[in-house]
């Protein structure tokens, strides 16, 4: 299940914001599913990428876009996280959203949906003319205070593969140092975590 494209929805679900979610994993028509969307003028569309294989199938969406529209590209994720300026350098991509983007891209799709400036949204990089501007970062957000997962966004029987489970978040981040591991970039080393009612109420829904 695409966790880190859900938790990123589910704001602007909320929000009363029209959200589509395209795997490129379970999509075999996925090209053709982004044109259709690109056709009812988005706000902006996101992509996501961890570092490697993954960043191929984010560029091929990302120059798609470029090709049929004029819609914003935003990437956020462990890649552009890491190397925010790098993948700017990209000139299919216009904006970054580092670390968390729960709050940061909701901010985000507010201010271009009315045509604001970008300069006070904290947690981007993104592109003025040919610069490329950095924002200050922002706090981590407050998992308690999140909402529910918006689950209805994505088909959750094509997740289980034939078997009665999903993934569940209850916490975020480690404390350790491993030098494999985002975390150290990432999470800075901090472990922060759901309540316990909080936790089984999840559970309790996805059951």
């Amino acid at each position: 299940m695409p966790e880190g494209l859900l938790a990123v929805a589910t704001p602007l679900d909320v929000a009363g914001y029209k959200v589509r979610i395209i795997d490129q994993r379970l999509d075999a028509e996925w090209e053709q599913s982004l044109i259709s969307e690109l056709k009812t003028g988005p706000v902006c569309v996101g992509v996501t990428a961890m570092t490697g294989p993954q960043i191929d199938g984010a560029l091929k969406a990302s120059k798609l876009v470029k090709r049929n529209s004029n819609v914003p590209v935003v990437w956020g994720g462990i890649h552009p996280t890491l190397l925010p300026r790098q993948t700017l350098e990209n000139e299919n991509i216009d904006i970054v959203v580092q670390e968390e983007g729960e709050e940061t891209f909701l901010e985000l799709v507010n201010a271009l949906a009315a045509h604001r400036p970008l300069d006070g949204i904290k947690g981007i990089w993104w592109k003025n003319g040919g610069n490329i501007i950095e924002n200050p970062p922002r706090p981590y957000i407050d998992l308690a205070s999140q909402p529910l997962p918006s689950f209805h966004l994505v088909d959750l029987k094509r997740y289980t593969a034939g078997l009665n489970y999903l993934p569940l978040e209850t916490s975020r981040g480690c404390v350790f140092n491993c030098a494999f591991c985002y975390n150290t970039r990432f999470h800075h080393r901090k472990w922060r975590y759901l309540t316990p009612e909080q936790a089984l109420y999840r559970l309790m829904f996805l059951v």
